[in-house]
């Protein structure tokens, strides 16, 4: 029943599917933010064996898993003039990935 519990709160808690779905996006729009400054800021992940092992992670792991996913999406485009700061910012945005437990990133990265 709790496994059950978590993937359904895995499934509701991005718009366009799972939370890894919601990563994935995520990371793939930072790196396009990321074109003006002449970088790229996140690598890809493989969001089929994220998403199998979701199970494996507890509702407060899916909770700061998808914190870091809307932190990505609130990064506007990178302007050269404010590049470090950009930078900065979307580094920030990792801090919500301290909290999840090894459990759980085992089994999704």
């Amino acid at each position: 029943m709790r496994t059950t519990f978590i993937v359904m709160l895995a499934l509701s808690s991005a718009a366009c599917g799972t939370v890894c779905n919601h990563i994935d996006a995520a990371e793939q729009g930072i790196n396009e933010k990321a074109k003006p400054c002449n970088g790229t800021t996140k690598g890809t992940r493989d969001v089929n064996k994220c998403n199998a092992g979701l199970s494996s992670c507890s509702p407060d792991d899916l909770k700061a898993l998808g914190d870091y996913a809307d932190c990505l999406d609130r990064q506007p485009t990178c302007q050269p003039s404010t590049s470090l700061s950009w930078s900065l910012a979307v580094a920030g945005c990792s801090q919500p990935l301290f909290s999840v437990s090894g459990q759980c990133l085992n089994a999704i990265n």
